[in-house]
């Protein structure tokens, strides 16, 4: 079984900062799904509970095919016991579910809506301090490969090699601001007999309840622009037909008379608050840490390695470098899990050096410009006094405590 969920705070603030802006973004922005892994422990066997399916009168063929369907998998209650998750089991079990065992086939799958609730969220939410009552939307889907080879376990690695994104979409909210990454929501995968099963929870859509719902499913780690239309005018959400992968679409049944749009309007005034604070306090970290590498590359620039490297710490003994023939240094600097080699070049030096700046940033993210920063690190080159063209490398290495 494997959970993903953004309480994560790292990946909070990067989110947040990148759904502040009203254009469609590049694909990469909601990819930091892919930071929040956490594995869950645990798990009982709940009672079981009859499964009740409403079915028109005109839909009898449909409905034979549906209580086969049924059959196949778990009982959500089951499953919600499972998870291991407290609020999981209690909405699963209580009255405000809906059982739905909509089937649809895409790609190498076929997918299942089993079933949506209501409840009280899992976890604590950013925004519970903000908005009184908050509740969660919940979701459980089943995945089966059509050729009826089991789903990979969350152990194995081809279970990493899975991307799928499956998420609630609100009518007239842009589908790529609002989404279960950015609606303080999260998953758990369980895998069962092959099939596997995802559990999905984000803050409640109900107020949006007089609105067309749907839910997403497509073979991404994040919601993909390319895969679905999004009408500025009308709101509505729809397939990109010739998108080339798996991007279905269900509605999502609701009690219209859960709508409320004072509510609404208050979650979304506070959601898009908490966006625009954490864009304001991601601002001044960035502009922290521009103003402390200025700083150092003045010094170093001056020859001032010492005032500029006060805060900092070597890393390893001195390296003794022998330039290659076309005057090139190369220096190979190990830190964790990776290994880089730096090209310098003698007609770079000042004040007989040449330095290099790198800074880590915590979650391991690529994008730099929202990320809190982890490491600064400094390689500097120095030429040696007896001027036989060799230099001595030194790393030097500051901590964001």
């Amino acid at each position: 079984m494997r959970c993903r969920n953004d309480k994560n705070e790292e990946f909070d603030e990067i989110l947040k900062v990148a759904l502040k802006i009203d254009q469609k973004p590049k694909e990469e922005l909601n990819q930091y799904l892919l930071e929040v892994w956490k594995e869950k422990t645990g798990m009982k066997k709940s009672k079981k509970r009859g499964i009740v399916i409403a079915v028109a009168a005109a839909c009898m063929i449909l409905a034979t095919g549906s209580v086969l369907a049924v059959a196949n998998y778990m009982r959500l209650t089951d499953l919600a016991d499972k998870s291991g998750i407290e609020t999981m089991k209690n909405v699963f079990s209580g009255e405000d579910v809906t059982e739905i065992y909509e089937t649809r086939e895409a790609g190498e799958y076929r997918f299942t809506l089993m079933g949506i609730a209501s409840g009280e969220v899992w976890g604590q939410s950013s925004l519970s301090e903000q908005v009184t009552n908050l509740q969660g939307t919940y979701a459980a889907i089943a995945v089966e490969r059509l050729d009826g080879a089991a789903m990979p376990d969350t152990s194995e690695d081809a279970y990493g090699m899975l991307e799928l994104f499956i998420s609630p979409l609100i009518e007239g909210l842009k589908p790529w601001q609002y989404n279960i990454a950015s609606m303080n929501g999260g998953y758990v995968d369980i895998v069962e007999d092959g099939i596997l099963y995802r559990l999905i929870e984000c803050d409640s859509i109900l107020p949006f309840a007089d609105r067309e719902l749907y839910l997403c499913v497509s073979d991404t780690s994040f919601y993909d622009t390319n895969a679905y239309h999004y009408d500025e005018k009308s709101g509505k959400v729809s397939r990109n037909e010739e998108y080339s992968g798996i991007n279905l679409l269900f509605s999502l049944p609701v009690d219209i008379s859960k709508a409320n749009q004072e509510a609404a309007n208050a979650y979304l005034e506070k959601l898009e608050e908490s966006w625009k604070q954490d864009s304001e306090e991601e601002g001044k970290k960035d502009e922290q840490l521009s103003e402390i590498v200025a700083q150092i590359e003045a010094l170093l620039a001056e020859g001032r390695n010492e005032e500029a490297l006060e805060a900092f710490v070597a890393v390893g003994e001195p390296v003794l470098i022998t330039p290659e023939e076309n005057g090139e240094y190369r220096y190979e600097c190990s830190s964790e899990d990776q290994t880089e080699i730096f090209h310098f070049y003698q007609e770079d030096f000042q004040n007989g050096q040449d330095y290099i700046i790198l800074i880590s940033y915590k979650g391991n993210n690529d994008n730099e410009e929202i990320q809190e920063w982890k490491k600064i690190n400094v390689i500097v080159l120095t030429e040696n006094e007896d001027q036989d063209g060799t230099v001595t490398a030194q790393r030097y290495e500051m901590e964001n405590k």
